[in-house]
């Protein structure tokens, strides 16, 4: 008797059970899991970068003749180019992709993007002219080094470093240093400190580290004309009225250009 109950009871239970199964077929019903995967789907879709992370700076240049597009991920050459940036400068942004003909690696490890109406075959060139490295498409050279080389002897009682990240930058700032009569050194080590005057911090990842006893006023004078900024090493120098301040006279690098006699005439 309580079998026959049991079956009657499943017997009605089958309908409803069918029922609840066409209901979720409607629905779209499914597992906790299923639910929970598909929404986290949507989320990383959503979260998901378009394309690669902006640069630290971007300087946009256009003329009737020429569009250069100059990309920077150095914080110091970030500045560098904004007061020099003769177009459209912006932070955290990079390029636009849209016609990029080519790509060149400059020496300091920034990025020059060409294009149109500029042929590729001028844009090599001009790559080649910084020491650079090139690429037809957008997609830029690798950086090859970086390598900090140094130029001893350039210039007197100074010392030139400079960070290069191209090899034709390599081998052009060896034929420099050596042209000018300087030694140069592959080390991988910058110039020394000890014993330095003053410095100038050049355009580009060039510093100028010099020895020679001369006046503040001519050496922010040195490093003004070859675009540099001017930081003080000397310690202070004594009293201007001693007797080893006069024997010991400071050395003008750039004396300016003698002025013309005047004479003054007694009537």
């Amino acid at each position: 008797m309580r079998a026959a109950s049991r079956a009657s009871t499943l017997a009605r239970s089958v309908p409803a059970l069918g029922c609840l199964a066409l209901g979720c077929l409607a629905l779209g019903c499914g597992s906790s899991e299923g639910a929970a995967g598909s929404a986290l789907a949507v989320v990383s879709a959503s979260a998901a970068p378009s394309g690669p992370p902006a640069a630290k700076a971007m300087c946009d240049v256009k003329s009737a003749d020429e569009r250069v597009c100059f990309e920077i991920e150095d914080d110091e050459l970030a500045a560098e180019r904004e007061r020099a940036c003769a177009g459209t400068f912006s932070r955290q942004a990079s390029c636009p992709r849209k016609d990029i003909t080519s790509a060149c690696r400059l020496p300091d490890g920034s990025v020059r993007f060409g294009y149109p109406p500029k042929t590729l075959t001028a844009q090599e060139k001009a790559c080649k002219e910084v020491q650079g490295a090139y690429a037809a498409g957008e997609v830029p050279p690798p950086v090859e080094g970086p390598t900090l080389v140094a130029c001893e002897g350039k210039y007197d009682d100074a010392c030139e470093e400079e960070t290069v990240h191209t090899k034709a930058r390599l081998a052009g700032v060896a034929d420099e240093c050596r042209s000018f009569g300087g030694k140069f050194v592959e080390s991988g080590k910058a110039c020394g400190r000890e014993g330095a005057r003053f410095m100038c911090d050049l355009k580009g990842k060039r510093v100028l580290v010099s020895r020679a006893v001369t006046s503040q006023e001519a050496a922010q004078r040195f490093c003004t004309e070859r675009s540099g900024v001017y930081v003080d090493l000397a310690p202070s120098p004594p009293p201007s009225g001693s007797a080893a301040a006069s024997a010991s006279a400071p050395i003008d690098l750039d004396p300016p250009p003698e002025k013309a006699d005047v004479r003054i005439r007694t009537q």
